[in-house]
């Protein structure tokens, strides 16, 4: 279920990143404010490759967005101007988006993962004290500064 679940996610995040740079391509050159739009969109499936498969997802579609969108500077590099030079500083910010937004998801990642392993020590450490207090003979009741039983063993449940 989990591949199936990733394999459209890919897929998605696939079709994004075609269909941008279709628009992209076949969008008349002297429509600067449209291209504009146009690569500003590839930052959702940056993003949400990030969010999806963390910083290898974030990299990778960051560094295919950069391929697909470098040889339509090409097509500008006659003159180097403002314009172009902002295109450059584009692709550079796209490999910093998905490499900064992996990286994060990446440690969160590792953070729970953490916490998981943290909750069942600490989960096995109660239900360990939990057999020793049941394995005792006698009554045992622990309570609290205030008086409040916090646990007893089996004997105490019997009282």
């Amino acid at each position: 279920m989990r591949d199936r679940q990733a394999a459209k996610d890919v897929l998605l995040i696939g079709l994004g990143i075609v269909l941008v740079t279709i628009l992209h391509y076949f969008t008349v050159s002297t429509r600067w404010d449209i291209h504009d739009f146009y690569r500003r969109l590839y930052y959702v499936p940056i993003i949400m490759s990030a969010f999806k498969f963390r910083l290898r997802g974030g990299v990778s579609t960051s560094l295919i967005v950069s391929i697909l969108y470098a040889p339509h500077l090409l097509f500008y590099m006659g003159t180097v101007n403002i314009a172009v030079l902002n295109q450059l500083l584009e692709i550079m910010m796209f490999i910093t988006i998905g490499t900064v937004t992996g990286f994060l998801v990446e440690a969160d990642h590792r953070k729970k993962e953490l916490l998981e392993i943290q909750i069942k020590k600490l989960t096995d450490l109660e239900n360990f004290t939990q057999n020793i207090l049941d394995s005792i003979t006698n009554v045992f009741i622990a309570v609290d500064k205030s008086l409040r039983i916090q646990t007893f063993n089996m004997e105490g449940r019997n009282c």
